[in-house]
């Protein structure tokens, strides 16, 4: 797209550039938009790549963009030797084997009790 002053015309000094939000003034290298007729500073409209006026068809989100491409893999499984490692180092397995260590201690003192008797 080529930049140029054409499309300058009297009335146009001192319009907000819509970029930087800036008068754009007669001399200081301007673009106006061949689609809207919108004035930008050259720096703006280089900047942004087009016009900044949404919607309009020079503006750089009109543009159709490349389609985005995204490789799916298929699931990873955990393997049980994966789940038993996270296993083995968890507060849980500790918590559960000191609780099942108790339970066995009970249960013989209460089997010990019952035989033999107080």
């Amino acid at each position: 797209m080529a930049l140029s002053q054409q499309g300058w015309r009297a009335g146009m000094d001192g319009r907000v550039c819509p970029y930087c939000r800036f008068p754009v003034l007669d001399g200081e290298g301007a673009v106006v938009c061949p689609s809207c007729d919108t004035p930008h500073h050259r720096d703006c409209w280089e900047e942004n790549g087009g016009c900044a006026r949404f919607g309009c068809p020079h503006s750089p989100g009109m543009r159709p963009q490349s389609p985005l491409v995204v490789e799916l893999s298929p699931p990873v499984r955990q393997s049980a030797v994966a789940l038993r490692h996270w296993w083995e180092g968890s507060l849980l397995a500790t918590l559960g084997a000191v609780a099942l260590s108790v339970l066995i201690t009970v249960g013989l003192i209460l089997l010990l009790v019952g035989l033999f008797g107080p």
